[in-house]
């Protein structure tokens, strides 16, 4: 029972402070997507993001022989980098296009038959 009692403690002593440190770690993440929230928010404010309509629409080829088209880009001016990035984000909306094409089905006929 001795052995076992003190196992269940160390355990348990384990568990709060894993617990702990996840509650640390999302406190930290909390700060900082308050910090970058509060830094865009900024940046919007004076007018220092702009969403130039040049390259929409384009298609990009990578290294690797894949493909993306250009669905938005944000460019923050009145700033200067000795690097530039690219940043691509892709994803895929699968419960969106369920929904969306029967309805758009729908409005495109009701504006048909009006």
């Amino acid at each position: 029972m001795g052995g076992d009692g003190g196992t269940r403690r160390g355990a348990a002593a384990l568990g709060k402070a894993t617990h702990g440190a996840a509650e640390h770690g999302k406190a930290q993440h909390a700060a900082a997507f308050a910090a970058s929230a509060w830094r865009t928010g900024r940046l919007l404010a004076r007018g220092d993001l702009r969403t130039p309509p040049e390259h929409v629409g384009h298609w990009l080829t990578f290294a690797d022989g894949t493909r993306s088209q250009v669905y938005r880009e944000t460019v923050r001016v009145r700033a200067t980098t000795r690097d530039p990035a690219l940043l691509v984000v892709a994803f895929e909306l699968p419960l969106i296009g369920a929904v969306a094409e029967p309805a758009d089905r729908w409005w495109r006929l009701r504006k048909a038959i009006a």
